[in-house]
């Protein structure tokens, strides 16, 4: 990685490219959009999906290109940008974000400053109005008639900012193939997510490491680029895309973990959204593991007390959740999901399913009754023989006496010693136990 430039130079480098700033903004938004989708996809194939959206887009009306899920995500995205600019910089508060009282969001009082600062957030310099302005201004106005005033972009002037993004740092990195390869190429670079290259506790960075990265490489490998009407949204890195695979899981979990009550259901449906976002980052991770997955999927609700109450809900929850990963843009397939390059058979089902902590417990306690459950299984026609055994054995697994067996934190079974970090993952991955099923959330 190229030694950054202070602010200062940054600044007047952007300057030299002689590019507007209102087009570098764009520019801006389009990285941080790719980043959150693809999370690893090289420059070349950026400009593309530039090139592409924007002739899309053409020259349309700014209320034609922002339907409701478009703001939303703007609205986030300058939001977000705020706060992170009052961290990063220590800059004075000129929304007045620090005036709202978190402990006490409901008051009267609290309601005329969130107001006030909303208003603010929509139409001052940075506001999600002024960025909605910018992703409607063309800069590629290829295929359609644009006027004098039109900024039509090059692809020498896109690596001009491409070369200052090497020795910047926001939200995305720009790397060399060489970074992720031993024999990759100095001039072939890629743009990827930050989120995946490091680790970071308390606001301190832990880490830094090309795993995850790599491993979207290797399997992305060839697979032709998609490119999503909605790819802007992805300036929001909580934005997911609403199928009707996401809506047939949202319904199960509304039903299953949460009442009916008028007084909580905003509070449920903001809890249900989280609980979307957290399946889906997990879907859209590197491993394409449905077992693995599946498992991260139980413990994540376990932790956050959603415990299944019986088979018949563990077994649907199944087949939703392959429902959803079949149809999920994957960083793996290049945004892709598994059904439009498979389309016969997606993912299918999962070859081998582990019962989590919070499964095993159930089935040790006694709340579950062994027997029951084995029953139940033997007679879900829906599932493959092989995977009914498998689930058979798990269950004799869960209650083995004199198992010497340890569940650590996020779930994983290791049988004895404690492992560590940079040891092998007890998985199968290959790769470190810290980078795998050892990381942190």
């Amino acid at each position: 990685m190229k030694k950054p430039y202070a602010e200062s130079t940054l600044k007047r480098k952007y300057r030299e490219t002689g590019i507007p700033k209102e087009v570098l903004e764009k520019l801006h938004l389009y990285f941080v959009a790719c980043a959150h989708f693809y999370k690893i996809i090289s420059v070349d194939e950026v400009w593309k999906v530039i090139e592409r959206t924007e002739a899309r887009q053409g020259k349309k009306e700014l209320e034609e290109i922002l339907n409701p899920s478009m703001l939303e995500c703007i609205r986030n995205y300058s939001i977000e940008e705020h706060h992170r600019r009052m961290q990063d910089r220590q800059d004075e508060d000129p929304f007045g974000i620090t005036e709202l009282d978190f402990d006490n969001p409901d008051s009267e009082a609290q309601g005329r400053v969130w107001a006030r600062i909303e208003k603010k957030l929509m139409h001052g310099v940075g506001g999600f109005m002024d960025l909605a302005q910018k992703i409607a201004a063309p800069l590629t106005p290829k295929g359609f008639q644009y006027q004098d005033g039109d900024y039509v972009l090059s692809r020498e002037e896109f690596d001009k900012v491409i070369a200052i993004k090497e020795r910047s740092c926001d939200r995305y990195f720009v790397l060399p193939e060489s970074d992720f390869y031993e024999d990759g190429d100095d001039d072939r670079l890629f743009l990827v997510d930050i989120s995946i290259m490091l680790e970071v506790e308390d606001g301190e960075i832990l880490e830094f490491f090309l795993d995850d990265a790599v491993e979207i490489l290797d399997k992305a490998y060839e697979k032709p680029v998609y490119i999503p009407d909605d790819l802007l949204c992805y300036i929001d890195d909580l934005y997911y895309e609403e199928t009707t695979e996401t809506d047939m899981m949202k319904s199960f979990l509304r039903k299953e973990f949460f009442s009916d009550r008028s007084d909580k259901a905003e509070e449920e449906e903001d809890e249900l959204q989280i609980l979307m976002f957290e399946i889906n980052r997990i879907v859209r991770g590197v491993t394409i593991s449905p077992t693995r997955d599946i498992d991260r999927v139980s413990k994540m609700l376990d932790d956050k007390g959603y415990v299944f109450s019986g088979f018949d809900q563990v077994e649907r929850f199944i087949h939703l959740y392959m429902n959803l990963a079949n149809n999920t843009r994957l960083p793996a397939n290049k945004g892709h999901t598994p059904e439009e390059l498979l389309p016969a058979e997606g993912m299918g089902m999962p070859a081998k399913i582990e019962f989590g902590p919070g499964i095993q417990n159930l089935l040790r306690s006694g709340e579950w009754d062994p027997k029951e459950m084995k029953r139940d299984i033997m007679t879900q026609a829906n599932l493959p023989i092989e995977l009914r055994g498998d689930m058979m054995r798990e269950v004799d697994r869960a209650l083995a006496p004199g198992e010497e067996r340890v569940i650590n934190a996020t779930g994983t079974i290791v049988k004895g010693k404690k492992i560590k970090p940079n040891e092998p993952c007890p998985c199968g991955s290959g790769r470190k136990y810290k980078h795998c099923c050892g990381r942190r959330s």
